[in-house]
């Protein structure tokens, strides 16, 4: 590849802020690998989508939790003495033992001073819950916050709301989701039923939705033609889980996001190079 290719991506890297100290292997090195086993196109696309892709990390988070958090407005919810804070996961994957975003997000929910956003003189009870299936209010007045750092297609939200509220037949009322990013696609799916969400940023599919990529069906054809060459991909993760198209970097990486960024898994024995993997 080019020198100037190659500077160009160090310089993207850099002002995103990732150097050889905020990932193992450094994230710049596998980008540069990636990129030398494509073509010029496939370069170009590349560098094209590198130029909106999005890195939240935990420097992040914080300012992200209190910029949600006061979007939520607290006067809409009645009658209502105790806050629960709800892990995205559905009752599928409650009882697995991996990591859940939506474990990391409820953390941050510990030790809020509620009276912060809430003009109230009675300071309500704030409750962390493991997941779904440990709440077990029967009067379900409480006010639950369904949490996630990320909604991509906005199937997890959805199912894990159903499961929610479908246990003992609870009536939908006093809830909301709370997330820091999201894809647009996925907060259409979810206003469109009705569930009310809070989010700090707002994204657009790569290819799909980018004002700098004129020819997207071509563009669209040969991300696919990447993925079929060097990646041992599943069909429902191509150009991302739900064709997200997603470019976005959290803690880790959603599976929304292209795969050329995120799967180690490339054809036959080989190892490919991506500089965003979901550790």
């Amino acid at each position: 590849m080019k020198i100037s290719e190659l500077s160009t991506i160090y310089a993207l890297l850099d002002e995103k802020g990732i150097t050889s100290e905020s990932f193992s292997p450094a994230a710049f090195e596998k980008m540069a690998q990636m990129l030398s086993l494509l073509d010029a196109t496939e370069q170009d696309l590349i560098l094209k989508l590198l130029l909106n892709f999005e890195i939240y990390g935990m420097a992040q988070y914080y300012p992200m939790f209190n910029d949600t958090l006061a979007k939520i407005n607290f006067n809409k919810f009645h009658g209502y003495k105790k806050i629960a804070i709800l892990p995205c996961i559905t009752n599928a994957d409650a009882g697995e033992e991996k990591y859940k975003s939506g474990d990391l997000v409820a953390g941050f929910f510990k030790g809020v001073d509620f009276s912060d956003y809430i003009k109230t003189n009675k300071r309500p009870h704030v409750t962390v819950y493991k997941n779904i299936l440990t709440y077990n209010n029967p009067k379900n007045n409480d006010v639950k916050i369904f949490v996630d750092d990320f909604i991509g297609t906005g199937d997890t939200v959805i199912t894990a709301i159903e499961d929610f509220f479908n246990h003992q037949t609870r009536v939908r009322k006093n809830y909301c989701v709370f997330s820091f990013v999201a894809m647009k696609e996925g907060l259409a799916r979810l206003r469109a039923k009705r569930i009310p969400v809070y989010v700090c940023h707002e994204l657009s599919k790569g290819i799909t939705d980018s004002n700098t990529i004129r020819k997207k069906d071509d563009a669209i054809s040969l991300m696919k033609k990447i993925e079929d060459e060097h990646l041992d991909l599943e069909p429902e993760f191509s150009l991302g889980y739900g064709q997200s198209e997603a470019l976005v970097k959290m803690q880790r990486t959603p599976n929304n996001t292209f795969p050329i960024f995120w799967l180690e898994k490339g054809q036959g024995d080989e190892k490919w190079p991506a500089p965003f993997p979901r550790i």
